[in-house]
């Protein structure tokens, strides 16, 4: 079910190499093994090699030289690439994050 999230969207064409790369990525080999997730040829390579270093900037362990707008435009196009991407091409979707408790709760 979770390689298939982008059937509607792509008819899985690019997006079950990406989730499956991910999901091998996350869980690990031998319990990508046990699901029969596939390795992907292109995607896995891509994110074993990217991930690290993009950790890296992100904690500022590892400074490529870019101001601090760039990468948070990295991170802001990526975010909205997913939204964009699990709303199916429709309309986005908006999630917000309260930065204060609810004045109605008490």
């Amino acid at each position: 079910m979770l390689l298939d999230l982008g059937m509607n969207l792509d008819l899985t064409l690019l997006s079950r190499g990406v989730l499956g790369a991910l999901t091998r990525f996350v869980l690990g080999d031998q319990a990508a093994d046990w699901l029969q997730i596939p390795r992907e040829p292109v995607w896995s390579p891509l994110l074993e090699t990217a991930w690290t270093p993009y950790v890296l900037v992100r904690e500022g362990l590892l400074d490529l030289g870019m101001p601090r707008e760039a990468y948070w435009a990295i991170d802001e196009f990526l975010r909205q690439f997913v939204l964009w991407y699990m709303s199916e091409l429709r309309m986005p979707i908006n999630i917000e994050i309260p930065v204060m408790n609810n004045p109605k709760y008490k």
